[in-house]
């Protein structure tokens, strides 16, 4: 039979998103499962016998019912089959002797109807699955499985209720619901959160839990127990008990979560219901049922606040996780693309220096033995046509230009001068030309002495004064612009200032110009500082900072 969609473990997973459980996919793996599951519902049926009230077939807290609402929710619904007939039979060994067969019989068709009836309609309210994840999804479930369910259900079995508590004609409606009711309903809202949490995401906790992790939750869970141990077992009760333990109980909800705090209510309820069935301490002093009564109500006074933090603090916890792994994955995804632009920047100036070195050492060459032939041709003798000459004093003209332009291309290019001359001598010569062809005054100047540089350091600042220059010529309308280099002993420092007009920097993150972005790239690649100071009217200034020794 085919429970449910196959893995390609060959197991059969649960539809439901976000839980990690899995149905087995062999007979032998079902047999397992079943007894696995026979003995967990045997030792809750058994522990809540324990809490069987006097003279009423109901406890304070049913546990077989939220183990099978549990199974319910984590399980594909195809496999609800054997959820059911385990519990059955586990139901009938745990119970017989206590109640007759019909009695048996009505009871365990009132648990699969309570619990497939709860897990459906959280199944449809709640698609993803997980209902203790989110402060809506908690809220769902508390209103549908905790309360609206089981008050339906058994309010709708009113006769037969009567019939179990033993026919007594004397005992109301209102008082059978009310057992029934409370009884389940405090169940799936101190145990299923713990076990539904526990079964899907354990293996998980366990993986992460360290030992100081460990030792505080057994710190905590030894505390709890004798604080309420104390608080509801004192021979002299005082409503002021009732907050002993709601410290830990905090405790529990912020650093243990929705799991952690249903683990502790848990804990405390049982310690409290045995108390009040012995009639001693703070739920004591009425018949045992009022006592119970009080409890329950005491039990979801503190659950349903304590339940909804804990779901506050692990959906934070959850977003602030996120963030930071959205955080992560941006900073991994900048270096990647810094690092891409370091590479283009390599690259571009590998294929700069190709091209200028085809430029100076093919196409320069071409044309200087055009030159040299034109120079020729007028050196021939002969009375030619009289207006030769002239003509070929102009294409001699042009050539030189041309060349000089290529010449210019190329150093622009690729300075290949720093590799002789140095960065200093490499920046005043580039002034130079740069007073020369665009009518600006530029004023170059050196501080300290200029020792062997790293590797790239002297490319990029040339970069750098090349492209911030440039910028000057095109946008800046300046009549003076001033470059200075310093050097330090751990450091070194390019100025560009101008007497422009200036412009308004665009906000961190505003589109910026290539120009901009190119410096920022080349400044960043040698592990420099840059700041560009700027105002209408003002001017200017374009700092880099370059540390020379790491």
């Amino acid at each position: 039979m085919d429970l449910g969609e196959r893995s390609a473990s060959g197991r059969l997973t649960s539809p439901i998103d976000g839980f990690q459980t899995s149905m087995p996919a062999h007979v032998a793996d079902y047999a397992a499962f079943a007894l696995v599951g026979g003995v967990l519902y045997f030792a809750a049926a058994k522990l809540s016998l324990a809490l069987l009230l006097p003279g009423h077939p109901a406890t304070a807290i049913w546990a077989p019912n939220a183990l099978l609402l549990a199974a319910l929710m984590l399980l594909p619904r195809r496999a609800w089959w054997l959820v059911f007939a385990t519990s059955a039979v586990a139901h009938v060994a745990a119970i017989t002797g206590v109640f007759p067969p019909w009695r048996l019989a009505w009871q365990i068709a009132f648990n699969w109807t309570l619990t497939a009836s709860a897990a459906s309609a959280l199944r449809l309210l709640v698609p993803d699955g997980q209902p203790f994840r989110k402060l809506r999804s908690l809220a769902i479930y508390l209103a549908v499985a905790v309360v609206a369910i089981p008050a339906l259900v058994a309010w709708l079995a009113p006769n037969a209720l009567l019939a179990l508590l033993g026919g007594d004609s004397a005992q109301s409606p209102w008082l059978a619901w009310r057992i029934s009711f409370l009884s389940n309903a405090s169940a799936f809202l101190v145990l299923v959160p713990a076990m539904v949490l526990v079964a899907s995401e354990g293996t998980t906790w366990f993986k992460r839990a360290t030992i100081m992790r460990c030792a505080e939750g057994a710190v905590l869970a030894a505390a709890i127990c004798l604080v309420a141990t104390v608080a509801f077992s004192s021979p002299a009760p005082s409503p002021a008990l009732l907050y002993a333990p709601l410290p830990l109980l905090l405790w529990a909800a912020v650093r243990f979560g929705v799991a952690g705090i249903a683990s502790a209510l848990f804990g405390v309820s049982l310690i409290a219901a045995f108390e009040a069935l012995d009639t001693r301490g703070l739920f004591s002093g009425a018949p045992v049922v009022e006592n119970i009564f009080n409890l329950q109500m005491f039990l979801f006074a503190i659950a349903l606040p304590l339940l909804s933090v804990a779901v506050v603090i692990d959906e934070r916890a959850r977003a602030v996780e996120a963030t930071r792994a959205g955080e992560d994955a941006l900073r991994a995804s900048l270096a990647q693309i810094r690092d891409l632009a370091g590479r283009l920047i390599g690259a571009q100036e590998a294929e700069r220096m190709r091209i200028a070195r085809d430029i100076h050492d093919d196409y320069s060459q071409q044309l200087a033995a055009v030159a040299i032939g034109l120079s020729r041709i007028r050196q021939l003798p002969g009375d030619g046509a009289p207006d030769v000459s002239p003509e070929i004093v102009r294409a001699q003209d042009r050539v030189a230009a041309v060349a000089e332009s290529l010449r210019k291309l190329s150093h622009e290019l690729h300075p290949g001068v720093i590799q002789h001359i140095g960065l200093a001598q490499a920046l005043q010569t580039y002034c130079e030309e740069f007073a020369d062809w665009n009518a600006v005054e530029t004023d170059f100047s050196v501080r300290g002495t200029l020792e062997p540089l790293p590797s790239g350091v002297d490319v990029a600042l040339y970069r750098v004064a090349q492209e911030a220059l440039n910028n000057v010529a095109r946008h800046a309308g300046a009549k003076r612009v001033a470059v200075t280099l310093a050097i330090g002993p751990d450091s070194l420092e390019l100025v560009i200032a101008d007497d422009g007009r200036g412009f308004v920097r665009e906000p961190a993150g505003a589109r910026q110009s290539l120009g901009l972005l190119s410096i920022e790239e080349r400044v960043r690649a040698v592990g420099g500082t840059l700041d560009i100071a700027s105002a209408p009217g003002r001017g200017t200034e374009v700092r880099v900072g370059v540390p020379l020794r790491s």
